[in-house]
């Protein structure tokens, strides 16, 4: 998980990349518990999403996941 204090400590540049060559789902940035969560968003009609094209979502997420904590750990 990926969370900070402030909305503003994240790397919304990186993000913005990011969501513009992502159509299948994006980030967003949510408020719980105090906390500044970054989160991911399908934006893929239910009836259009098969277990197959939900897998290689989840697949590409954790792929993206792993690439934005890299780049939080060098800053």
């Amino acid at each position: 998980m990926i969370k900070f204090p402030n909305a503003s400590d994240f790397p919304q540049a990186l993000l913005m990349t990011k969501n513009s060559k992502n159509k299948r789902a994006f980030w967003c940035i949510e408020a719980i518990s105090g906390q500044h969560v970054l989160s991911a968003m399908l934006n893929v009609p239910e009836s259009a999403l098969t277990a197959a094209e939900f897998g290689r979502i989840c697949k590409a997420l954790v792929n993206e996941v792993d690439t934005l904590e890299r780049a939080l750990m060098k800053d």
